[in-house]
């Protein structure tokens, strides 16, 4: 794939054809026409690729959050199963002031 420094180039070169050649000639017209048309179609495609780019980092980002709360939440849930695990022993109000007591 070009890079922009390669596209850079190539319009560089055929404005210097073009001026090799007379300033109305057919091909050279044809040719400097081709050329922007080229780079114009770049420049679109580097800018939406870029915006491509950004949405993926922007929807890692939000996966990367969802992902912490989870992990949160399971850790809160292992402990209320541990704490309710240790605490079949004791009384329900036990219990009751126990869980609370994990969960804060």
């Amino acid at each position: 794939m070009l890079s922009d420094r390669r596209v850079s180039e190539l319009v560089q070169r055929v404005n210097q054809l073009s001026s090799l050649n007379t300033a109305d000639s057919e091909e050279a017209q044809l040719l400097t026409r081709r050329v922007d048309t080229l780079d114009q179609q770049w420049t679109d495609t580097v800018g939406q690729l870029d915006a491509r780019r950004q949405a993926l980092d922007d929807v890692l980002s939000e996966w990367t959050q969802f992902d912490r709360s989870y992990q949160q939440l399971l850790t809160t849930f292992t402990a209320l199963h541990t704490g309710i695990d240790d605490t079949t022993s004791l009384t329900a109000e036990d219990a009751i002031v126990h869980i609370e007591t994990v969960r804060d």
